[in-house]
């Protein structure tokens, strides 16, 4: 990934199978990774976003209904918990946004 200047790439790969009852059930993992960049827009040391990577994970289960279709999915972005920062800005005292591991359920 060294190549990779001032992008981000996320390679993903999802298996799936149908289940006897008809449905379908999936899991899925990424890895998300993005080059450092610049977050303020005086291009100091000290307004650098350094380049991280994630682990994104997910299952779920999907199914026809009626005349459409039904998916229910469980997701955990950032599963090893890397904290990284998204975003950061300058004024005053200056500011970080950092992200940590996130769990949820689409329905």
């Amino acid at each position: 990934m060294s190549a990779l200047r001032n992008g981000s790439a996320t390679p993903t790969a999802r298996y799936k199978w149908n289940l006897s009852n008809g449905f379908e059930e999936y899991v899925t993992a990424s890895y998300a990774f993005r080059s450092k960049a610049v977050g303020t827009v005086e291009d100091s040391d000290y307004g650098q976003i350094p380049s991280y990577a994630v682990v994104n994970l997910s299952t779920g289960l999907r199914g026809d209904f009626k005349q459409g279709q039904w998916d229910v999915s469980l997701w955990l972005k950032n599963a090893f918990d890397k904290t990284y920062y998204s975003t950061l800005w300058t004024g005053g005292n200056g500011g970080y946004e950092a992200c940590s591991a996130r769990l949820g359920l689409w329905v």
